[in-house]
């Protein structure tokens, strides 16, 4: 078959998507589908100086094609609005001018926008177009407290449940995510599980530097992606002061709007037990969570319903037991819970998190049997392989003859 795969990041920028697609390309190309990836150039991160790449390249054995976009930053809204329309365009523009694909793969980057353009190109060229969410938008929005739910929200969701009732299939991370979709009226038929996976390390080698070394006797407390609206990091800071006397070490890897706010909160203990070191490579992430004794997963009430934090699975695939704030009947807390691979606590729990984060650090002496149950647990569930497989088995089921399996992948 013929694929398009879109998403407005692609690698080398380093939203982990951009590096999923590569190895989720990769394989399709191997299963022996001609794979087109669209996208823009990098921009994500105002820091990461990748230079302009090549409009069109041969990558891995796929073909990468470049929309030319407005430079942007994360403060410029009116770019970035500008650029969200622009990309959808180009997505119809490009669909229309090959005219040969059989399957056009969307993301959700930018939200709703980039799906419209795509289910649009798949209608206009009689293609499968296939919804691939990583979040559910506007609900998402919501819970962040970044809409309400008048007018916009009504037009935003009405457009998204459109999006999903025009794919053929909506990929969705999380038995959450899929309960989240009947809810808004898709047909359980239409929807599938396929959990993200740890990313690949591309590029030379890196050497951890000497900052981000574990220090000697410390117990260390790694929270590892955006620093934004929805994670609740400011109780991690206040769990941090009340527990200032033990051998705690605080460490922050990731930019975002409340990276300043929190370094404020932090005060006296920033830079004595608490750390802020700002996005690193992903090589050098995953070394300092491999050398962490525990790693935070940290979300807002209601955010699990729509998004499932990738960063489990880099978390687990090292061995690094997890302290998941994040209600009690969400996937994750009773993976958590079930596999004994670390802590849960309810969003907003202060005395909850303090003690437990109390209980992991009096227990880390013995938590030899969490690191190895954690990467069992990595292995049987989130493993690389076994998600590129569903994959495959997706688009197995799409070729002439054959039955589409529906419901979640195995």
């Amino acid at each position: 078959m013929r694929i398009l795969a879109i998403h407005r990041y692609f690698w080398p920028d380093t939203p982990p998507y951009a590096s999923m697609l590569r190895t989720m390309a990769r394989r399709w190309t191997e299963d022996g589908h001609q794979v087109t990836v669209l996208c823009g150039q990098p921009g994500y991160n105002a820091a990461d100086q990748f230079g302009v790449q090549p409009r069109r390249q041969q990558l891995d054995g796929f073909n990468v094609v470049r929309c030319p976009l407005l430079p942007e930053r994360r403060e410029r809204k009116v770019v970035r609005l500008i650029n969200a329309f622009g990309f959808a365009g180009s997505i119809v523009a490009h669909a229309v001018w090959r005219r040969d694909y059989d399957v056009i793969v969307a993301s959700t980057m930018p939200p709703v926008v980039v799906a419209l353009g795509a289910r649009m190109a798949a209608a206009l060229i009689g293609a499968k177009f296939v919804y691939h969410k990583q979040d559910i938008y506007p609900e998402l929005a919501v819970y962040a407290r970044l809409m309400k739910k008048g007018v916009l929200f009504r037009l935003v969701r009405w457009l998204d449940v459109r999006n999903c009732m025009n794919a053929e299939t909506v990929v969705v991370l999380s038995e959450d995510m899929a309960s989240t979709e009947r809810q808004r009226g898709i047909p359980p038929g239409k929807t599938r599980i396929i959990n993200n996976f740890e990313l690949e390390e591309y590029g030379d080698p890196v050497e951890l530097p000497e900052a981000l070394k574990r220090p000697e006797g410390m117990f260390r407390v790694v929270f590892a992606g955006n620093i934004g609206r929805f994670q609740g990091l400011h109780l991690v800071i206040e769990a941090a002061r009340e527990l200032r006397g033990c051998s705690i070490r605080f460490e922050f890897l990731g930019e975002g709007i409340r990276r300043a706010e929190l370094e404020a909160q932090a005060g006296d203990l920033l830079g004595e037990s608490i750390f802020f070191h700002g996005h690193q490579p992903q090589a050098i992430a995953r070394a300092v969570v491999a050398e962490s004794d525990l790693a935070l997963v940290t979300l807002e009430p209601n955010m699990f319903r729509v998004a499932f934090p990738s960063k489990t699975m880099t978390y687990l695939s090292v061995g690094t037991p997890l302290l998941a704030m994040i209600e009690e009947d969400s996937e994750l807390a009773r993976l958590v819970r079930d596999e004994h691979i670390g802590y849960v606590v309810a969003p907003g729990d202060q005395k909850g998190l303090v003690d437990a984060l109390r209980a992991a650090y009096e227990a880390h002496a013995s938590g030899r049997a969490h690191r190895d149950r954690a990467r069992q647990v990595f292995q049987q569930k989130f493993a690389r392989a076994r998600a590129l497989e569903s994959w495959s088995a997706l688009f197995r089921s799409f070729a002439p003859g054959t039955a589409q399996e529906q419901g979640s992948a195995p």
